[in-house]
């Protein structure tokens, strides 16, 4: 038996980016169309949206073996900070110089 590797969840980020699409382009002119109020679906699929982000973090978290990341050592530690504040100060930078 063989298990196949193709991540499933991108045919459902294309069905749903298909469906905002669609939803945006037919329902923004009036904000309603019949009984619809394409607003207020679409603030209910973001508030559901976050919500099962966080309890996917929370589960990522909850599996965490610590005891893996005290054998990896330091050096991981280290590159992984420098990394984060790479990002971060070059951030702060394109974005000072963007008010400017």
């Amino acid at each position: 038996k063989t298990t196949s590797i193709f991540p499933f969840f991108i045919i459902g980020f294309l069905i749903f980016g298909l469906i905002r699409t669609i939803g945006d382009y037919y329902f923004t002119t009036n904000n309603t169309y019949g009984f619809i109020e394409w607003e207020l679906i679409i603030l209910y699929i973001k508030k559901t949206a976050e919500f099962l982000l966080i309890i996917a973090m929370a589960a990522v978290g909850y599996n965490t073996n610590f005891k893996y990341f005290k054998d990896l050592g330091i050096k991981p530690f280290y590159l992984g900070f420098i990394a984060a504040s790479t990002v971060g100060i070059i951030s702060m930078l394109v974005i000072t110089i963007a008010i400017i």
